[in-house]
Parts: C-alpha cells; structure tokens; sequence
C-alpha cells in the first residue's frame, strides 16, 4: 500500500473507532466497513483487534470502572495515532 492510500485507510479506521468511542456506530459495523483488512500496518491490525474486544467486553466495562477506563483510553490513543498518520 501506497503512503496517501495508508493515510487515507488511517484516517477512516480513526473516524470509524471514533464512532464506536461515541456510540454511534457498533463496533461490528466498524469492522464492516474496514478499509484494508489485510493490512500490514501494526496499528491498522491493532486498531482492528481492539474493536473486538470492545465488543466482547461490555459485560467487564459495566462492572470495572478501571477497566472500563483502560480499554476507552486505548481507543482514544489509537484514535489520535491513526489521525496523525503515522505508520509503524
């Protein structure tokens, strides 16, 4: 994959995992509507991971606050990783 085709594929999964963050999308149609599944881009698969465990672990986000509070920030800091575009 070419750089302006990565930005661009960062830049959408940052707003679909925004969405997710906000309530507005599940993470199910996140990963749906995933940009490149077959990525080779580390954050890109991560990001991908993370809305399954997202999903899988509401029951767990409900009853632990601190985690709870751990899995949001990792979303929040995968959110302005992939909108700063950078690739690892």
């Amino acid at each position: 994959m070419e750089g302006n085709e990565l930005d661009s594929s960062r830049k959408r999964v940052a707003r679909l995992l925004r969405l997710v963050f906000e309530g507005k999308l599940s993470a199910k149609e996140a990963r749906e509507k995933w940009p490149d599944k077959g990525s080779t881009d580390n954050d890109l698969n991560y990001a991908f991971h993370i809305l399954y465990y997202f999903e899988e672990d509401g029951y767990t986000r409900d009853r632990n606050e601190a985690y709870a509070k751990w899995q949001k920030g990792e979303i929040k800091n995968m959110i302005s990783k992939l909108s700063q575009s950078e690739a690892s």
